[in-house]
C-alpha cells in the first residue's frame, strides 16, 4: 500500500496551492517510508534506499499529473479565429435556453487542427436546431480562447474547463448534421439523451422533474433556482450529483435482486456459485448506473472500491480498511490525472475517508440510525472546512438536512427513478407510474428542504471562508475529534476547530474605505465598503428574463463579504452595466436603490443627482454628476461618484463621455488617489484634461478578455501611463481589490494573483 500512498500524493503534488511542492512531496514518501516500513517491505538496515524509492514513486506521480496539466496548456486555443470549419460529434447532453443551444463538441481525429483530442464548448443562437448527444456535425465556428473570469469568490470557470479538457469557446456561423457517429461514447450519450428526452415528455410541467433528471442520468439543468439555493443552504447538493453513495445503494440493490431471484430458481438447476453471481450482478448494475451518470470522478472511486471488496471478498482475505481507498485514489488520478480540479474529488474521497477513520476503529461496531447519526456528524465536522475551502461557504443547517434527506433519497427517491428508468428500457408497463411516483417524491423532498433553508438562514445563516491556516486547523482538529476512544487529549481537537468561526482577513477602521471592481466580462461592478456599510454600484451585464451575472459573480461575492448591501447605486441603464438589477433586488428587496433611467422605465428607483451626498463611517460619499433638470442622455447620464475618507479619494464615473470630463475638471477639488476608468477606457474617454483634473495614481478598467470593443484602448492606456498613472483592468487581472487605509497606504490586489491555480490562465500583464 505504501506504493498506492506515494503514487497518489505525489499526483496530487501540482495541484497543492497554497502548501507548495516541498511540502506536500516530504508528507508523501515519508507515508509511504512508514507503510513499507510497517509492512515490512524495507530492511531497516537500509532506510535510505526506503525513502529514496518512495521518493521516486512520488516524482514519477508528480510528473503523470503535470505532463497531464502540461498537455492542456499546450493545446489550449490562444487566439480568436473568426471563421474555422469543423468536423466532430456532440458530446455529453446539449443544454437548451430560451435564444440558444450549447453542447461539447469534439473534434474527429483525422483533422489537421490545433484541438484534436479536446473538446470545444460551443454555443448556437439564431433558431439553433435540435441538436442531439452522438451525433455528428460539419460546423463553421468562431473560436476564442478558455478564458473565464476570476474573482475573489465564488465558480471557478478556468478550473471547469481544465477539468473537462475545454480547449476553445465558439459559437456556431453554420452548421451541416452528418449523422450519427458510432462509437461506445456516442452511444451511451444518445441513450441518456433519450432517457432524459422521455422523462421530460412523461413529466411535463411536474415540479420535481428537475430532481429526476438529476438522479436519473446526472443532467442538473432542470432544477429550478430556488431549489438550487435550498441545495446550497443545506448542503445537500451531493445527493442530487450522482456519487458514491448513489453507486454503493445500486450494487446494493442489484446484489439483492439477484439473491431474490436465486432463490426462487429450483435449486437443482443452479449451476454456477450463487455469491459470486451476486456480486459480479450487483458491479455490473454499478457499472450500467455510473454509464448513465457519464463516469464522473465519484462513480469511479466507487467502482474501484467495490470491485476491490469483491475481489477480496471472493478470494476470502480482509484487506486493511484503507486498502481499496488508496486504491481507487491511485487508479483515478492514472485514469484523469486532471480529476483533482473537480471539487467532487475532494468531497467524494473526503467523505469516504472520515467514515473509514471512524468505524474502522470503532469496536463493537454501530449499526442502524446511530451508525447514520455518528456518520453524519462526523462528516458535517471534517467537511466543514473542506466545503468552505472548496465553495467559500457552508450552510449551518445542514447536518439536519442531510440526516433526513440520505434516507428519503435513498431509500425511497432512487429505488423509484432506477425502478421507472428500468421499466422503460425493457418496455415493461408501469414506467410513467414509478416516474411519477419519483417526482411527487421529489417535489416532497424539495419542500422539505426549502423549509430547512428558510429556518437554516433565520438562525444559523452561513459560514464564510476563513483564512487558509484556520481552515488547515479545523481539518486536523475534526479528524482528532473523531479518533476512537482511547486517544489522549482527543477533545484539545475543539481548540484547533475554534479559529475557523472567526473573521478572516482585517477588517476597515474608521475613515477607511475599500473598493473591489469584479469581473463580470465587459460591464462594470464594483463593491464599496467602509467599517459596517457596503455599497454596490452597478450590477454588470445581463438581459432582464434571460441571463445575467447575479449568481455566478455578485451572489457569492456578497455572501464572502458577509453583509448586506445598504445601497445599490445604478450608474444608468445600459445593460452592461444594469443588467442583473432585476435579480438583484428579488434577492435584496431591503436594499435601498438609487440610478438613472429613462423616465418611467424603472419604478421605486430614488433618482440619482448631484444634490446627493451622505457619510458612513467617517467616509464621506458625493454625487458630483448629473444635475437635478438634466434629462436623461445615457452614458452621459451616469451616477459620477466621489468617495472620500481619511487615506484619499475613490472616483467612480460611470461610462462618462469627455463632454461630462470637461464639466467635472471645472470643480475644484480633483485630486484622487484612486479612480475607475470611464467608459471601460474607451479610445476618447479618460481625456487629458480629466486626468489632469483626478490626477489619479491608479486608473482601474472594468473590461471582458477580448471584447470586441479592444477596452482598454492603446491610446488610453498612453494618455494614462503619460500622467504617471499605472493602469490594471480586469481583463488582464480578474477583480481587483483596493484599499485605502487611515495613515494614506493604498493596498492593491488582484484575484488572478490572489487564486492561483494549476488552471489559470496566464496572458504575461502585470498584476497587482
Amino acid at each position: 500500500m505504501g506504493a498506492l500512498v506515494n503514487w497518489s500524493l505525489g499526483a496530487l503534488v501540482p495541484y497543492a496551492w497554497p502548501l507548495g511542492w516541498s511540502c506536500l512531496l516530504l508528507i508523501a514518501f515519508i507515508v509511504g517510508f512508514a507503510a513499507r516500513l510497517r509492512a515490512g517491505m524495507l530492511q531497516t538496515a537500509r532506510p535510505l534506499s526506503g525513502l529514496a524509492l518512495a521518493l521516486l514513486i512520488s516524482m514519477v506521480g508528480a510528473a503523470w499529473s503535470w505532463l497531464a496539466i502540461e498537455d492542456y496548456r499546450q493545446n489550449r486555443f490562444s487566439t480568436t479565429v473568426d471563421s474555422a470549419g469543423l468536423v466532430g460529434v456532440i458530446r455529453g447532453l446539449p443544454t437548451r435556453y430560451e435564444d440558444s443551444i450549447e453542447f461539447l463538441f469534439e473534434p474527429l481525429a483525422w483533422q489537421k487542427t490545433d484541438l484534436q483530442d479536446s473538446q470545444v464548448r460551443v454555443r448556437w443562437y439564431r433558431d439553433p436546431p435540435d441538436v442531439l448527444a452522438g451525433e455528428a456535425w460539419q460546423l463553421e465556428l468562431q473560436l476564442k480562447s478558455p478564458v473565464g473570469l476570476v474573482n475573489f469568490a465564488g465558480s471557478d470557470s478556468e478550473r471547469w474547463y481544465f477539468r473537462g479538457g475545454i480547449a476553445a469557446l465558439a459559437t456556431v456561423r453554420s452548421g451541416q448534421r452528418l449523422g450519427w457517429h458510432d462509437d461506445v461514447t456516442a452511444r451511451v450519450d444518445r441513450l441518456r439523451d433519450r432517457i432524459r428526452r422521455e422523462i421530460h415528455h412523461v413529466l411535463s410541467g411536474h415540479d420535481g422533474v428537475g430532481l429526476v433528471l438529476a438522479l436519473a442520468v446526472a443532467d442538473r439543468d432542470a432544477i429550478e433556482p430556488g431549489l438550487r439555493r435550498a441545495l446550497t443552504v443545506t448542503g445537500t447538493g451531493h445527493l442530487l450529483a450522482i456519487s458514491g453513495l448513489h453507486v454503493g445503494l445500486v450494487a446494493g440493490f442489484g446484489w439483492l435482486l439477484f439473491r431474490l431471484l436465486a432463490g426462487l430458481w429450483p435449486a437443482r438447476w443452479v449451476r454456477f456459485p450463487v455469491v459470486m453471481a451476486a456480486l459480479l450482478m450487483g458491479l455490473a448494475a454499478a457499472a450500467g448506473y455510473a454509464m448513465l451518470a457519464g463516469w464522473g470522478t465519484s462513480t469511479r472511486r466507487a467502482l474501484v472500491m467495490l470491485v476491490a471488496w469483491a475481489l477480496f471478498a471472493l478470494a476470502r482475505r480482509r484487506p486493511s480498511p484503507w486498502f481499496p481507498w488508496w486504491l481507487a485514489l491511485a487508479v483515478v488520478l492514472a485514469m484523469d490525472p486532471r480529476s483533482p480540479a473537480d471539487a467532487g474529488f475532494w468531497m467524494s474521497f473526503g467523505a469516504v475517508a472520515v467514515l473509514l477513520m471512524v468505524f474502522s476503529t470503532r469496536q463493537p461496531r454501530i449499526r442502524g440510525f446511530p451508525a447514520l447519526v455518528l456518520a453524519q456528524t462526523a462528516i458535517g465536522v471534517v467537511m466543514l472546512p473542506l466545503g468552505l475551502a472548496l465553495f467559500g461557504f457552508a450552510g449551518a443547517g445542514g447536518w439536519v438536512a442531510n440526516l433526513l434527506a440520505i434516507p428519503w433519497v435513498s431509500l425511497v427517491n432512487l429505488p423509484l427513478v432506477l425502478a421507472g428508468v428500468g421499466a422503460w428500457l425493457v418496455y415493461a408497463p408501469g414506467a410513467e407510474i414509478l416516474l411519477y411516483m419519483a417526482a411527487d417524491a421529489a417535489s416532497l423532498l424539495a419542500q422539505g428542504l426549502d423549509g430547512l433553508a428558510s429556518f437554516a438562514e433565520q438562525v444559523g445563516g452561513e459560514w464564510r471562508r476563513p483564512a487558509w491556516l484556520s481552515l488547515l486547523l479545523a481539518l486536523a482538529g475534526g479528524s482528532l475529534l473523531l479518533c476512537a476512544r482511547g486517544v489522549p487529549d482527543r477533545w484539545a481537537g475543539v481548540m484547533l476547530v475554534a479559529p475557523l468561526f472567526l473573521p478572516a482577513g482585517r477588517g476597515l477602521s474608521t475613515g477607511e474605505q475599500s473598493i473591489e471592481l469584479l469581473d463580470v466580462g465587459q460591464g462594470l461592478s464594483a463593491l464599496v465598503r467602509t467599517r459596517d456599510h457596503l455599497l454596490v454600484y452597478d450590477t454588470g451585464p445581463g438581459v432582464p428574463d434571460q441571463w445575467d451575472r447575479y449568481r455566478q459573480v455578485l451572489a457569492p461575492t456578497l455572501r464572502a463579504r458577509a453583509g448586506e448591501p445598504e445601497v445599490l447605486l445604478v450608474s444608468h441603464g445600459d445593460l452592461d452595466h444594469a443588467g442583473a438589477l432585476d435579480t438583484f433586488r428579488h434577492h435584496h428587496g431591503g436594499t435601498h436603490v438609487i440610478g438613472n433611467f429613462e423616465t418611467g422605465s424603472r419604478t421605486q428607483v430614488s433618482t440619482c443627482h448631484d444634490e446627493r451626498y451622505w457619510d458612513w463611517d467617517g467616509v464621506h460619499f458625493d454625487v458630483l454628476h448629473p444635475g437635478r433638470w438634466l434629462p436623461y442622455l445615457g452614458n452621459d447620464s451616469s451616477c459620477v461618484l466621489s468617495i472620500s475618507g481619511a487615506g484619499g479619494r475613490m472616483l467612480l464615473p460611470g461610462d462618462i463621455s469627455h463632454y461630462v470630463e470637461r464639466r467635472l475638471s471645472n470643480r475644484t477639488g480633483g485630486g484622487y488617489r484612486l479612480a475607475v476608468a470611464p467608459h471601460h477606457g474607451s479610445r476618447h474617454s479618460s481625456s487629458t484634461t480629466f486626468i489632469d483634473w483626478a490626477r489619479p495614481e491608479v486608473l482601474l478598467v472594468a473590461a471582458g478578455q477580448g471584447n470586441r470593443f479592444g477596452f482598454p484602448h492603446p491610446e488610453f492606456i498612453r494618455r494614462a501611463e503619460q500622467a504617471g498613472a499605472v493602469v490594471y483592468s480586469t481583463s488582464d487581472c480578474g477583480a481587483l481589490r483596493a484599499r485605502l487605509d487611515d495613515s494614506g497606504r493604498l493596498e492593491l490586489e488582484s484575484a488572478r494573483v490572489k487564486r492561483p491555480a494549476a488552471w489559470r490562465w496566464r496572458n504575461g500583464e502585470p498584476c497587482p
